[in-house]
């Protein structure tokens, strides 16, 4: 079951019932109820110190972003589904994922955020915000599937130039891919397109086309073969397709 948004050439699959609205969602206790209230101050408390870090400099705030986000994924577990208000609650999470560079958990709850928005009938002003949030990143950003065939120590993923990122989340986007490359070999996320489509893996430059947006392609697959070079393979999306949100957070399809 799909929500499909009219002038646009997909749907976008949100999971009837997981969006608020949509048909019947589990019953939830007073006690998961009260615990939902709780997570959703904690995370409002824990935003607004890494904002007052940010703007004061006094240090980093990727702690309390991270605070956020782990709270927000207790919070899916408690929350009333059928609740359309919590929209800002999964705004708030996608700027705690922009953040900490997680741009595909970041899509994901821009446009969990934006279809409880428009079914709440909220802020005219929050929702074009929202759609230009998710338009830059369906234009503007890749899905990107990595597999490395041997472990690296060193910075394996970087822009080219190094200096060529003009956007503090794609910066936090590529810094995100090179940790999950260096842990496990292995990255399936966003990464940014336009000017920064260029980039480094292990010391070989791959080049990103337009044509592998998000809104584009299904996927642009790297794998390393032995000797070191990659395949690239950009898949192409039907225009009849819609676009396939991974589950990489709980009810996220």
């Amino acid at each position: 079951m799909y929500i499909y948004d009219q002038g646009r050439t997909s749907s976008v699959p949100v999971g009837i019932g997981q969006l608020g609205g949509f048909g019947k969602s589990p019953k939830k206790t007073e006690s998961d109820l009260h615990q939902a209230i709780e997570l959703e101050v904690q995370m409002k408390r824990l935003r607004d110190k890494a904002i007052n870090l940010w703007e004061t400099e006094r240090g980093d705030a990727k702690g309390f972003w991270n605070g956020v986000n782990s709270n927000y994924e207790k919070w899916l577990k408690v929350r009333d589904k059928a609740d359309m208000s919590k929209w800002p609650i999964h705004q708030m999470a996608a700027e705690a994922a922009k953040e900490m560079g997680d741009a595909f958990s970041r899509y994901c709850r821009v446009v969990k955020a934006l279809s409880l928005l428009k079914h709440a009938d909220g802020p005219a002003e929050k929702r074009t915000k929202l759609k230009e949030e998710r338009t830059d990143l369906e234009e503007y950003w890749a899905r990107v599937d990595i597999h490395l065939k041997r472990r690296l120590q060193n910075d394996i993923l970087y822009p080219v130039p190094p200096g060529g990122i003009s956007r503090g989340d794609g910066r936090a986007a590529f810094k995100w891919a090179s940790e999950a490359l260096r842990e496990s070999r292995k990255f399936n996320g966003l990464l940014p397109l336009a000017v920064w489509g260029r980039f480094s893996i292990d010391g070989q430059e791959i080049s990103l086309e337009p044509n592998c947006a998000l809104s584009r392609a299904l996927v642009v697959r790297l794998l390393q073969k032995r000797d070191g070079t990659f395949e690239t393979d950009c898949e192409p999306r039907p225009s009849t397709t819609y676009i396939n949100i991974p589950t990489l957070i709980e009810d996220c399809s």
